[in-house]
């Protein structure tokens, strides 16, 4: 992943200040294991679902 720290702060509802640390990504890239791997105890199904915000 390549990108960026994005650090804010607002005021809520009750007037407490509030502070935020979002992850800004760039670019991202998946890598997944080969199918006829036969280590499968480091081989991880990747997520098929995501938001993109």
């Amino acid at each position: 992943m390549e990108g960026e720290l994005s650090n804010r702060s607002y005021d809520d509802q009750n007037g407490k200040k509030q502070y935020m640390t979002q992850v800004v990504a760039k670019q991202v890239s998946f890598f997944t294991h080969p199918k006829n791997s036969n280590d499968s105890a480091d081989s991880v199904d990747p997520e098929e679902n995501f938001n993109l915000l």
